[in-house]
This record gives structure tokens, C-alpha cells and sequence, in this order.
């Protein structure tokens, strides 16, 4: 019994998270969106240094989002590839914002320092309205490649899938 529960953990934290509850199986089938694209004009991110902002898209560039908490094993074991990833995102116009969805935004906040996250984080869990809850997000990580007019190329749970479709659209 103790071998069934510790591979069940195992599968769980390798394949994804589920906000709210421990750890299950996110390797689920990419469906198309019923929504194509993301208008931010009515969401307010908090960022990094305690102050609020609008997300304003580039026209002619690309966004990969990420959205993760802390507690997510798989999300931050993907941050991990998505740092050695930066340039190549940024040689493509690429640019990778993440959006946190932790409670405790000074525990969040010190460890984007801790672990020197230097791209965009945003987090907004209190946040109304809501992008993640909007998008209908439930499964971590998850990804949105999207272009400078909010358009939703594509969207995935797993990272290397993320990474093959950006490969084969340069």
C-alpha cells in the first residue's frame, strides 16, 4: 500500500498541481480555448515592489505567461528551464511574464529575490477581477503564448510542449 500512495505523490508532483487541494495529475489534453484572446484592459497586477500596474502588449511582440504559485513543484522546476530560456525568448521578441497566484505576497516577493527571477512577475491573488479565474485556470503550471493584441496562439500545461510549438513557429 505505502508503494501505491509513494508513486502516486511521485506521478502527482511530476505532472502538475491543482490549486487548492495537494498535488494531482495536470497532464491534461490542450484544448482549444472558447476564449481567443485576452483583453487586460480591466486587470491591475501587484508587482514585485508592492505597487500596482496595468499590463500594456507591444503590437509585433510575443508574450509566453506563465502562471504558478510557490507550492507548485512542477512550476518551479519549469522556472528553472525557463531562466536558461531567456535569451533565445528574447532573440524571438519573446518576452515571459509570470503570474503568481501566492497568498502571502512578502513570501513570494523574497523568494523571486532569493532565486533572482529576473523577468516580470506579477501576482494577484486578491486582484479583482481575476485573469486566472477569468481564464478558467485550475491546473499549474500553466502557459499562454500570446501575441502584442492579446491573441492566444497557444496554451499548455507542459512546459516542453510550450518550447517545441515556440521552436517550430520562430
Amino acid at each position: 500500500m505505502k508503494k501505491i500512495k509513494i508513486g502516486f505523490l511521485l506521478f502527482a508532483v511530476l505532472f502538475g498541481c491543482k490549486e487548492g487541494s495537494s498535488q494531482k495529475n495536470a497532464k491534461q489534453k490542450t484544448k482549444l480555448s472558447i476564449q481567443k484572446k485576452i483583453d487586460f484592459s480591466p486587470y491591475t497586477f501587484k508587482t514585485t515592489t508592492k505597487t500596482s500596474e496595468k499590463l500594456v502588449l507591444e503590437k509585433g511582440k510575443k508574450y509566453l505567461l506563465d502562471f504558478w504559485y510557490l507550492e507548485c513543484a512542477p512550476c518551479i522546476k519549469d522556472h528553472k528551464k525557463l531562466a536558461k530560456k531567456i535569451t533565445d525568448f528574447r532573440k524571438n521578441n519573446i518576452e515571459l511574464i509570470g503570474f503568481s497566484i501566492d497568498r502571502n505576497t512578502t513570501k513570494w516577493r523574497a523568494y523571486l529575490k532569493e532565486h533572482k527571477y529576473f523577468w516580470k512577475n506579477y501576482n494577484q491573488f486578491k486582484e479583482k477581477p481575476n485573469l486566472k479565474k477569468d481564464l478558467k485556470i485550475s491546473f499549474f503550471p500553466r502557459y499562454y503564448l500570446i501575441d502584442g493584441k492579446g491573441n492566444i496562439e497557444f496554451e499548455e500545461n507542459q512546459l516542453s510542449k510550450v518550447l517545441e510549438h515556440i521552436k517550430k513557429n520562430k
